[in-house]
């Protein structure tokens, strides 16, 4: 015979037990039990990565918390943990990764003493996902009317205003 489960979409755990009994010709049998376990597996493709301070200052201390959700193929996020999620970056250093139990992972990116930019990717169970983030490390302000450096490779932003009434 044939046994078939399809789950809800939605589904996840252990699916009703089912026994069966089989037998043949000569008359020697046996019973057993089937028992359906649905897990929802990570995608690293619709998993996603965000940093908590998109922009840092480049002093060799200062951190942003980097979080990865981990998604099913369908885009729902995972329920729970225990998969390898590995982060990395183009610039700073990150600290080891902490497995929240929910599906979501986090590590400490620090930022380098250099203004620039970090690019930040990461992998589940191996497989590299398209998705990254990006955290800039600006230089230190030299006094307080001034904006931080731009990082290598970027102009630096000018403000003019316009208008209003006259100071003094």
């Amino acid at each position: 015979g044939v046994i078939s489960f399809r789950a809800d979409p939605s589904f996840l755990g252990t699916a009703p037990a089912v026994t069966y009994h089989v037998s043949d010709t000569s008359g020697q049998s046996t019973r057993s039990t089937l028992t359906v376990n649905v897990t929802q597996s990570p995608d690293a493709t619709t998993s996603s990565i965000a940093a908590s301070e998109p922009t840092i200052l480049a002093d060799g201390t200062t951190s942003s918390v980097l979080t990865v959700v981990l998604r099913d193929a369908a885009g729902n996020p995972l329920r729970v943990g225990g998969d390898t999620v590995t982060v990395a970056s183009s610039a700073g250093s990150v600290g080891p990764t902490v497995d929240h139990g929910d599906g979501t992972y986090s590590a400490a990116l620090t930022s380098s003493t250099a203004p620039e930019t970090a690019r930040v990717s990461f992998s589940v169970n191996g497989v590299a996902s398209p998705n990254q983030t990006a955290v800039v490390f600006v230089g230190p302000v030299a006094s307080g009317d001034e904006d931080p450096a731009p990082p290598a490779g970027q102009t630096p932003k000018v403000l003019a205003a316009t208008g209003g009434a006259p100071i003094g």
